[in-house]
């Protein structure tokens, strides 16, 4: 707050899970705002209060009536603001008592789980260090230019950057767009793993020109994209190992095959069964209804984007067991549903079919009769999409 102060910057802290968990001290944090809130604390709902520091100027909210201070006009509600100061009273006669209660409670299911599940990791507040620990041991190893391969599962970053890459994701250290997780905490066996990629709003060429499949085909993601956050952390990421290097390779050539032709594809189902709400928001918001023509420009641009990227990598001899093949194929019909067979598996074969929420519409129904029943839509069959039209 001090460091803040000297650059006239304002200090606001939302201490909304704090209150009467931790003690709050206003004085003792310097701050010039804070926010409490009242259902945290068994007030009413509804309420919650804004501490100002002496001297610190803040413009009305709503002009008017003169209200809290000139700051915000209406009328209050005397009953909900008494509730919240009296929840505030007595939880603070209570505090340390309900600290320890849930204390107790926390080492109650602790307990429980470890003895359930013995290989559980169990992490809080003491567990910080271990895990700063881990996450700097990896970073450290990083700037250094170190292979990381014995800290990173290497197959899994290689996907997580390959679907960065394909789409030009300009956004790779927001708190959407990377997730990286270790299973075992302070386990030198366990490895970090990234992925997936889901938040795509600044990709496909659209940072560049504000518009979708467009731009950025021949764009080297890794060196000319100057605007990207955290460039140097993913160039890093990209080109620290060579065994990602292989992987990456292998994991591309596998890709431009089935894949690239299935994801090209989804285009077309894609644009089907979402056209409705699409034509409905260009209506909303009047901004035309050619998803048709966006379609078609996504379908060149993805193949042109993948087939740049693969012209540019470090080629490697791969083995024919490091080549997995893909025993599972695909027979499109008339109907716009995609039939799944499996070559080394009986005609009978069961499967599961899911829905784009996760649940379960149909279990285990032979290949043969998927289409009975389903509602016109997307589904997953076996972690592959299937249109039903």
């Amino acid at each position: 707050a001090a460091v803040h102060r000297q650059s006239a910057a304002a200090v606001h802290t939302d201490a909304v899970q704090a209150l009467l968990k931790v003690p709050v001290s206003v004085k003792k944090l310097g701050v010039d705002l804070m926010s409490l809130s009242g259902h945290k604390v068994h007030g009413p709902k509804g309420t919650g209060a804004l501490y100002i520091r002496n001297g610190f100027r803040l413009p009305p909210l709503i002009r008017g009536g003169g209200q809290e201070n000139a700051r915000r006009s209406g009328t209050e509600a005397m009953p909900a603001i008494c509730g919240f100061g009296e929840a505030v009273r007595t939880g603070r006669q209570t505090m340390d008592e309900s600290v320890r209660r849930m204390r107790g409670l926390r080492q109650r299911i602790a307990d429980g789980v470890r003895a359930e599940l013995p290989e559980a990791v169990v992490l809080g507040p003491g567990d910080a260090p271990m895990i700063e620990q881990d996450f700097n041991t990896f970073m450290s190893a990083l700037k250094k230019g170190q292979d990381v391969a014995d800290l990173v599962d290497i197959e899994m970053l290689a996907r997580f950057l390959m679907v960065n890459d394909l789409i030009a994701n300009y956004e790779p250290q927001h708190p959407k767009s990377t997730f990286l997780y270790k299973e075992f905490v302070g386990n030198s066996d366990s490895k970090f793993v990234f992925g997936p990629v889901w938040d795509l709003d600044w990709a496909f060429g659209y940072e560049r020109g504000k518009n979708y499949f467009q731009n950025d085909v021949s764009a080297n993601y890794w060196t000319t994209i100057t605007a990207m956050e955290s460039r140097q952390f993913i160039y890093d990421l990209r080109f620290v190992s060579k065994a990602l290097d292989k992987a990456y390779y292998q994991l591309w050539t596998r890709f431009r095959g089935q894949p690239l032709d299935e994801l090209i594809d989804f285009c077309d189902d894609y644009y089907a069964y979402a056209r409705p709400s699409l034509e409905n928001n260009a209506t909303l918001w009047g901004d035309g209804k050619n998803y048709g023509q966006s379609t078609a420009q996504a379908k060149v641009w993805l193949r042109r984007r993948a087939d740049y990227i693969y012209s540019r990598l470090t080629a490697y001899e791969l083995d024919p067991e490091e080549e997995p093949a893909d025993d599972i194929s695909y027979q499109g019909d008339t109907d716009g549903i995609e039939v799944l067979s499996n070559h080394k598996q009986a005609e009978s074969s069961l499967v599961d079919v899911y829905d784009l929420s996760g649940r379960l519409v149909k279990q285990r129904v032979s290949v043969f009769d998927l289409r009975t029943g389903l509602q016109p839509g997307i589904y997953i069959v076996g972690g592959r999409k299937m249109m039903v039209r």
